[in-house]
């Protein structure tokens, strides 16, 4: 049985965060490998202009290059449509029955995952790792447990000398865990406005993504009208 990682998102552009992200994940959990997903047509962010889902495969798969055990998929793109987590999720489980699930998230999309598209097989399907900023206290887990599954809570709390804090269910021992990662540089939607004004944005993502950026003029400023 493999322990692999599954981290999703739009990647727009892919910067050091994200990397640091998955490679910290990947440590921390022991994962024998963890997949980018870069997102085909997310629905919260439907009507927004997102950058063509091949340009940010192309800018993904050159920054995990040199990253053992760090891959990107491609799975979204080849199914098209609205990208449901619970869609990637099962996806992967049917191709790898044998193998054992994590989902990364950051701490802002778990306080959303009760909206998101069937969010509680997503908890009964896979491990659920929230990624915590330093200086960003936990949240309020009871609380949220609490709101989401009522008196049905299948979650108790463990003792964890890794994380920060670790809980478990009670039907299928699924575990959702909150580990501290390094700080994020800046984010994505900070790294597109740098380069709309012109500015310094090679400590904040890899040198072949910032080259690729270049070389196809993305996220440039529009010219004077």
């Amino acid at each position: 049985m493999s322990r692999v990682g599954i981290f999703g998102g739009t990647f727009d552009p892919i910067h050091f965060g994200h990397l640091g992200l998955a490679v910290e994940a990947k440590k921390a959990l022991v994962l024998n490998k963890i997949f980018l997903i870069p997102s085909y047509n997310p629905p919260h962010k439907v009507g927004r202009t997102i950058t063509p889902i091949e340009i940010r495969i192309n800018m993904a798969q050159l920054a995990v290059g040199s990253h053992e055990g760090v891959e990107v998929s491609e799975i979204e793109l080849e199914r098209g449509g609205l990208s449901y987590t619970i869609d990637t999720v099962i996806s992967f489980i049917d191709s790898f029955p044998n193998d054992e699930f994590f989902l990364l998230v950051g701490l802002d999309s778990f306080l959303d995952m009760s909206k998101w598209r069937f969010f509680g097989r997503i908890f009964e399907l896979c491990n659920i790792v929230v990624g915590m900023r330093p200086k960003i206290g936990l949240p309020d887990t009871d609380n949220c447990f609490k709101d989401w599954f009522g008196n049905e809570n299948p979650y108790s709390r463990i003792n964890s000398d890794l994380f920060m804090e670790e809980f478990i269910r009670k039907d299928n021992g699924k575990r959702v865990i909150f580990f501290q990662q390094e700080p994020c540089p800046a984010a994505s939607s900070e790294i597109r406005s740098m380069i709309a004004e012109g500015k310094d944005v090679k400590n904040l993502l890899p040198g072949k993504v910032e080259n690729y950026i270049i070389g196809h003029r993305l996220y440039q400023a529009p010219p004077p009208a």
